[in-house]
């Protein structure tokens, strides 16, 4: 599986990328929080065994941070990756 990761600033500007492990998104999540000039123990982001976990029943995970930024994870396979390019690129 892979995974989208959404983020929505505060600042109205959206980011968007594709991670091949939770793990990785959890590092994205925790430079974002760095980035941000916030505290990561603080913003409680999930740890990767966490959202593994979640990841299990099959949900979409939504997040937010303490000063306005929210996001948006999303499993994903290799073949909706594909069916999602061939439109853009149609």
């Amino acid at each position: 599986m892979k995974y989208f990761l959404f983020i929505s600033f505060n600042s109205g500007l959206n980011h968007n990328a594709l991670y091949e492990s939770l793990i990785a998104v959890r590092e994205s999540l925790e430079q974002l929080v760095v980035d941000e000039g916030l505290n990561v123990e603080a913003e409680g982001i999930p740890k990767a065994e966490d959202l593994i976990k979640h990841f299990e029943l099959g949900d979409d995970y939504v997040g937010g941070l303490s000063n306005g930024d929210w996001f948006h994870i999303q499993e994903t396979s290799d073949e909706n990756i594909q069916k999602t390019l061939g439109k853009i690129l149609v």
